[in-house]
């Protein structure tokens, strides 16, 4: 990759990264939890009795991260661990699968805003490069994780 578009890859990155946290954390706020719980609400959400070490696959977080987020999701009343044995069993509470609809709504109205200047057929390119690139990433790191789709 030449030198100007890899530099350019770069600020693409790191300008969509934060306009997502920005705009999550605007959005998020107020709602009983913050824009970084989204991805942790998601996939206890499609993975019901969920472990942490399922959540360290979906989730880009080191194992004590998801712990302390994990311990807030409880804390705040978004989860319960319904295990009885060592292995976590998450699941989200009825005020967890509110916070999860309205997570999934403020994500949809991003995506939205973000993707209307592309048409179907650019979206549909767009994400299957993304979706190359991120399995690629999974090689080079060593990974081979499941992700949701």
């Amino acid at each position: 990759m030449e030198q100007e578009h890899s530099v350019r890859f770069h600020q693409f990155l790191d300008k969509a990264t934060r306009f997502v946290r920005n705009s999550a954390a605007g959005d998020a706020d107020g709602q009983g939890f913050r824009h970084y719980h989204i991805p942790f609400l998601v996939s206890i959400a499609r993975s019901p009795g969920i472990s942490q070490k399922g959540l360290c696959e979906r989730v880009p977080l080191d194992k004590s991260r998801v712990s302390i987020v994990v311990r807030e999701l409880i804390s705040l009343g978004l989860a319960v661990n319904s295990s009885t044995g060592k292995v976590w069993a998450l699941n989200l509470t009825q005020k967890g699968m509110d916070a999860y609809k309205t997570a999934m709504e403020i994500t949809i109205r991003m995506d939205d805003s973000i993707f209307s200047v592309l048409t179907e057929e650019e979206t549909k390119t767009f994400l299957a490069l993304t979706s190359k690139i991120s399995q690629r990433i999974d090689e080079l790191s060593g990974e081979d994780k499941l992700k949701d789709p």
